[in-house]
């Protein structure tokens, strides 16, 4: 049985925070402050769970900012949250129309494919959100993408060698204090910021990819190691815990 099949793999869409805070390009400057407004507000909506809320003030602005392409995929992901992957798609495709370079929208683009189960589509579009946030020196994107760029891999069963090479990269888009646990109050996570949290659980996501991928070789030792260096750091993750056991029974 190839691990894959133990574990169900996740494909990260950004936070909306990081999605404010990546900004590949800005509209222009006119509207930059608004639409700064907007995203507060909207962000205020979803944290009280009002997504309608959320959804109408960025439509609103959209009506009399049509070609705001950063705001078409804020709406988009918002979309994404009420599982109407339709409707992100066709809002993704939108904002790469007017900017052919926003790795967000091919990032989301490229979950909306996986979701759908079209292959080549996720590769493709997980592969350009790469390239242009490279280009861009987008690292929330960076990391995100490489991290599904891995999952797809060990998922589709096409290569466990770039599932690893993906994983790697992820890792090295994070803070190096993340890999050392500094800052961690007893590796509790929930004592943590959001932020940090979320930054935690992509450490802990790509890990687990990296061993999977390991353990689909048949490289049990190898894999072992990975996450037991993982809990030397981060002692409470349950998931990794479970992991560890589960490759252990395959030696």
């Amino acid at each position: 049985m190839r691990l894959s099949v133990f574990l169900v793999w996740v494909f990260l869409f950004l936070s909306f925070a990081e999605l404010s805070d990546a900004a590949s390009l800005k509209n222009d400057v006119a509207t930059e402050e608004l639409l700064d407004s907007v995203d507060s507000e909207a962000k205020i909506r979803l944290e009280k769970g009002d997504i309608s809320g959320a959804i109408q003030i960025f439509e609103d602005f959209l009506k009399k900012y049509p070609d705001s392409f950063e705001a078409l995929t804020f709406l988009a992901g918002i979309y994404g949250l009420k599982e109407d992957f339709q409707r992100e798609k066709e809002l993704c495709e939108k904002a790469i129309k007017i900017n052919s370079k926003h790795a967000d929208a091919y990032l989301n683009l490229g979950n909306v494919y996986v979701g759908f189960q079209d292959w080549p589509k996720a590769k493709e579009n997980l592969l350009k959100a790469y390239e242009f946030a490279k280009e861009q020196k987008n690292i929330p994107v960076l990391r995100t993408s490489s991290y599904n760029l891995s999952s797809f891999f060990l998922v589709s069963g096409e290569s466990n060698d770039l599932a690893i090479k993906w994983a790697d990269q992820c890792i090295a888009y994070l803070p190096d204090s993340f890999m050392r646990g500094e800052g961690l109050p007893r590796g509790v996570l929930g004592e943590f910021r959001d932020d940090n949290k979320r930054l935690i659980w992509i450490y802990e996501s790509a890990i687990m990819n990296k061993a999977g991928a390991y353990a689909n070789k048949k490289n049990y030792k190898k894999s072992i190691s990975i996450l037991e260096n993982y809990l030397k750091i981060y002692p409470h993750s349950s998931d990794v815990k479970d992991m560890l056991d589960w490759v252990k029974k395959k030696i």
